[in-house]
């Protein structure tokens, strides 16, 4: 006859497995948690070495299994294959795609992030998707852009301390808008043509500038020192 106290260890022990079963499998189908995909630099040209960076989060403390990309035309498709753990613990991974130089155009980014119910082998259980679009802007079309037109051009490039806004023909009061790298508004003003703007408080690097009235402007892109 089987001792009572001997039953009362093996129906607990059977609960704890059920228990153990049931919390992997509410893991694996779920997610997994995928973050919106960053581009850099936000505002990528012609000349650039353009990186994607994805965040993807596990509802476990998983692990990844595979990471992919592929580029097909202007359609950038990224794979990511994680494991999902046993603790209830959420891990967050990071994933950086070198791309390189881009031609310019528009391009669609979409990622597909898997969550596998193997921990060596991608066996796809549940997925999240997400998808961005972004332009790279051709440097030779900006150049050539509005100068014949407008008339407008900026020097010195690269800018030391200060640059002057040169015009080939008359024009009235201008308007001009300095962006960085990020996309943000750094300066704006109204200026006549030939003024100088002093940007020599501002840090290096590649900067935006659009000129021009309000029914026609140009944009450059310069560097500062």
């Amino acid at each position: 006859m089987i001792n009572p106290e001997t039953i009362r260890k093996i129906l607990l022990t059977c609960l704890v497995l059920v228990a153990i079963v049931g919390s992997f499998n509410a893991q694996t189908n779920c997610c997994p948690y995928i973050s919106p995909i960053e581009i850099i630099p936000t505002q990528p040209t012609t000349s650039d070495s353009v990186r994607i960076v994805t965040q993807t989060t596990t509802p476990g403390y998983g692990q990844e299994i595979s990471y992919s990309f592929s580029l097909q035309g202007n359609l950038i498709q990224l794979n990511g294959c994680f494991a999902d753990g046993m603790l209830t613990v959420p891990r967050t991974f990071l994933d950086t795609t070198m791309l390189g130089p881009l031609q310019g155009g528009f391009y669609t980014v979409n990622y597909l992030g898997t969550i596998s119910s193997n921990d060596t082998v991608c066996v796809p259980v549940d997925s999240n998707s997400v998808t961005l679009n972004f332009e790279v802007v051709n440097l030779a079309s900006i150049a050539n852009e509005g100068l014949p037109s407008n008339g407008f051009s900026i020097a010195p490039n690269p800018v030391v301390d200060e640059f002057v806004v040169i015009s080939r023909k008359s024009v009235g009061r201008l308007e001009l808008t300095l962006t960085n790298a990020l996309g943000q508004v750094c300066y704006y003003t109204t200026l006549n043509a030939g003024a100088s703007v002093d940007i020599r408080s501002f840090p290096a690097g590649m900067y935006w500038i659009k000129i021009g009235t309000a029914g026609s402007q140009s944009v450059y892109k310069v560097f500062k020192n």
